[in-house]
């Protein structure tokens, strides 16, 4: 028989923050992209680190191409106001784990520690990618890549099975793993939790609608029914966890007591707390309010357009916040770090384009692949882009980057026109030119002849840019045919790779055919003659990105493939 005892739920109110109420040392506030350039980051989540650090997990693409997302973290410590985070790529063994990861989820451990899991997809197929566990410096301690071990259903869930087991759900089968790693045989427990997490007390346990409260021994000992189904179990702070369901907001702290917050999830779809105050992000008025722990509203912050806060934390003896940012050309993560008392979520722009010169009439061509569809060649002569300083701080590096895409695929994106410019020093209100010289883009679904570019990330800060900074400049066209544009025969594999690129489908004999390998912006950085005992091309020592293989052959008939290196 089953006991369940569920347990009274309380209001908070101020007397719970009373013990936090001592000056701030630092002063100021920060605003940081975390990740750039990428056309795709997306928040997962965040773990508070042992004295008073901050981890934040972000789904990142830094390839500005074929979509191939991966979990990487961003360590915020106590004094990050001073010292600007680092991102750190999680690098794991085995070819599908944290490779084009999809569905990831987090089992978080009280010492800083994480059990990961994650599903792949690479635009043909996908599958379970694995399981690992980082200890609290981001260190892989051990991983298990499921393709290669045979277990093919994808991970629907992860969470802790009992003190020294975790259990990851794959729909009709359950794998079970000790905190070290060992494969284990285990009973399937009565209830799988869909969150859990480990705390200084003990464990946490969510499922639709109830909360589960274990003690350190996994021994349950509280059971509460919530209002709606849970669908976050976050840390707040040091020794409080936020439980998120479809209607309410719970709080659940050191004193073994659960308490509901008045706030509902339809008018806030995110809510945070800092020292002194509780902050609410309003969806539809664009706006976070802040309110005092009497929950009596005390101020109203605006939004800068494409800024939409999604959680936050204390880290040391500051307030940190994290905002998703969109604008037309990618999705980002934008963190505010800074005093609780003068906290702003202010995004002004810091450089822009003034003017876009082409130094010739642009060459178009139709082309008329059979896939994915026909449409316009531009070929751009060399371009001058006019940047100039809106901000307050001198810029010395920043990204300029096209809005048509270079290329089109099926169902995978290709990648923008981009270049990093580290030439310029522009002091504020200064102007300077940069030369891009020439680029081609295939992906004209209609005649346009009008080239669009925009800034990015300068010195590594997130820009204002969603409305102010796209400039667009006409340019003059000649409707002519420069070189036969056809369907691409030539199949390279494996591609992705990381070592070695094989091809076949050009000709009957490649022998003595010319090679030439390019980078993503047309830079040639390899041309090879094909030999009679064809091995493969080396390409280990490439960084990650995407390149273009051409072969010519005697007759002087081209190809070109792609093809993209993970590392």
């Amino acid at each position: 028989m089953k006991f369940l005892l569920f347990a009274r739920i309380a209001f908070l109110h101020l007397a719970i923050y009373a013990a936090f109420y001592f000056p701030l040392l630092l002063t100021g506030q920060t605003q940081n992209y975390l990740l750039h350039p990428s056309l795709y980051d997306e928040y997962k989540s965040f773990q508070l680190l042992p004295g008073g650090g901050v981890r934040l997990y972000v789904l990142s693409d830094q390839n500005n191409g074929w979509r191939s997302p991966k979990l990487v973290y961003v360590d915020y410590s106590p004094d990050s106001l001073q010292i600007d985070p680092v991102v750190v790529s999680i690098s794991v063994p085995g070819e599908y784990t944290n490779y084009f990861a999809n569905d990831v989820v987090i089992g978080r451990f009280d010492d800083g520690g994480a059990v990961i899991g994650n599903n792949f997809f690479d635009c043909d197929y996908g599958g379970p990618g694995g399981v690992y566990k980082l200890d609290r410096d981001g260190v892989v301690e051990w991983s298990h890549d499921f393709w290669l071990e045979g277990s093919f259903s994808f991970i629907e869930g992860l969470a802790f099975a009992d003190t020294n087991t975790i259990y990851v759900d794959e729909g009709d089968y359950a794998l079970f793993y000790d905190f070290q790693g060992n494969s284990i045989n285990h009973d399937k427990p009565d209830t799988i939790f869909n969150f859990s997490i480990q705390t200084p007390f003990g464990y946490l346990g969510g499922y639709r609608d109830e909360l589960s409260i274990f003690d350190l021994g996994f021994n349950k000992f509280k059971n509460y029914l919530l209002e709606g189904e849970i669908i976050s179990i976050e840390p707040a702070m040091p020794g409080i966890f936020r439980i998120k369901t479809t209607d309410k907001y719970y709080e659940f702290r050191q004193d073994q007591q659960l308490y509901y917050l008045p706030f509902s999830t339809l008018t806030y779809p995110a809510v945070w707390s800092t020292q002194h105050y509780y902050w609410t992000y309003d969806e539809w008025q664009k706006s976070v309010v802040q309110w005092d722990t009497f929950f009596t509203p005390l101020d109203t912050l605006l939004l800068p357009p494409g800024v939409a806060p999604l959680s936050g934390t204390v880290n040391g003896e500051q307030a940190l916040v994290m905002c998703a940012y969109r604008n037309e050309l990618s999705t980002g993560v934008v963190s505010y770090r800074g005093d609780e008392g003068g906290f702003h979520l202010d995004l002004p722009q810091d450089i822009g384009i003034s003017d876009i010169v082409l130094s010739d009439t642009v060459l178009v061509e139709y082309f008329d692949w059979s896939v994915p569809y026909a449409g316009w060649a531009y070929h751009i002569p060399d371009v001058a882009v006019v940047v100039k300083n809106y901000g307050v701080d001198t810029i010395s590096q920043f990204y300029i980057q096209g809005h048509d895409l270079l290329d089109c695929f099926w169902w995978c994106g290709y990648p923008h026109p981009f270049w990093f410019v580290d030439s310029l020093q522009l002091s504020p209100g200064s102007s300077d030119t940069v030369w891009l010289g020439s680029f081609e883009t295939r992906c004209g679904n209609e005649f346009n002849p009008e080239l669009c570019l925009s800034t990015i990330a300068p010195n590594n800060k997130a820009d204002g840019n969603f409305l102010n900074d796209k400039f667009c400049q006409a340019f003059d066209t000649i409707l002519d045919v420069k070189d036969l544009i056809e369907e691409p025969a030539l199949s390279l594999y494996p591609n992705p790779t990381t070592d070695f690129l094989y091809f076949k489908g050009f000709a009957p004999g490649f022998e003595n055919n010319t090679g030439s390998i390019y980078t993503s912006d047309g830079l040639k950085i390899k041309e090879f003659i094909v030999p009679p005992e064809f091995e493969g091309i080396d390409v280990s020592g490439y960084t990650s990105g995407m390149y273009f293989l051409a072969l010519k052959d005697k007759s002087g008939n081209s190809t070109v493939g792609k093809f993209v290196i993970m590392r």
